[in-house]
């Protein structure tokens, strides 16, 4: 994609010239990780929790307080 800025029309340039694209995907990626765990509705909450715990321990990951936010029943 090109892009001609409005104060130089003779050159126009790429998109990654304006915006670091290449960094923009890394950090993107880094930070909008989503997992998703299935079970009967039933056991929403304790398989919610036991979840919470694994990825804690074995990935060192924690959960935002909205996470919960996305549990379906």
């Amino acid at each position: 994609m090109w892009i001609r800025p409005r104060n130089d029309e003779s050159n126009p340039k790429t998109l990654g010239e304006f915006i670091p694209i290449s960094s923009w995907v890394e950090l993107y990626g880094m930070h909008q990780w989503r997992a998703h765990v299935f079970c009967p509705p039933e056991a929403l909450t304790q398989i919610g929790q036991a979840a919470e715990r694994v990825f804690r321990r074995r990935f060192g990951l924690e959960f935002l307080p909205q996470a919960r936010e996305y549990q379906q029943n």
